[in-house]
C-alpha cells in the first residue's frame, strides 16, 4: 500500500491509543508512504507522536480538540485541508473533496 488514510467520526478514536496502528503509521512514515486523517481523526496521529513540528489541521469548531491541539507537538493551521510531506490532514466533510483531490495528486508522484 502506498497510503492509509484514517476517516473522522468519534468511531476513529478507538483506533487512537492502539500500538498496532501507531507502529503501522510509524512503518508507513518511514517507507515515505502517505499518512492521511481527516474530522478527528487526527488525533490517532497525535496520539502516534508523529506530528512534531508538522502542519496540520482537524475538527474543532467547537473548540472541544484545544488540548490535542496545544499537546500534538505540530503547528495548528485551521485550514480546511493541510499537507506537510507525506502527512495530510483536513478538518472535516466540507473538506473531504479537496482531502481526496490531494491524497490522489500526492499519490501520483510515486
Amino acid at each position: 500500500f502506498l497510503a492509509i488514510v484514517f476517516v473522522g467520526g468519534f468511531g476513529a478514536l478507538m483506533y487512537e491509543n492502539d500500538e498496532r496502528i501507531n507502529n503501522l503509521i510509524s512503518d508507513f512514515l518511514d517507507e515515505k508512504k502517505l499518512v492521511c486523517a481527516i474530522c478527528i481523526a487526527p488525533r490517532i496521529l497525535i496520539n502516534a507522536n508523529v506530528l512534531e513540528n508538522k502542519k496540520f489541521t482537524m475538527w474543532n469548531q467547537d473548540e472541544s480538540q484545544n488540548n490535542f491541539i496545544k499537546n500534538s507537538g505540530g503547528i495548528f493551521t485551521g485550514k480546511n485541508v493541510e499537507s506537510d510531506d507525506n502527512i495530510i490532514t483536513a478538518n472535516g466533510p466540507m473538506s473531504a473533496k479537496e482531502f481526496g483531490e490531494i491524497i490522489i495528486s500526492k499519490l501520483k508522484e510515486f
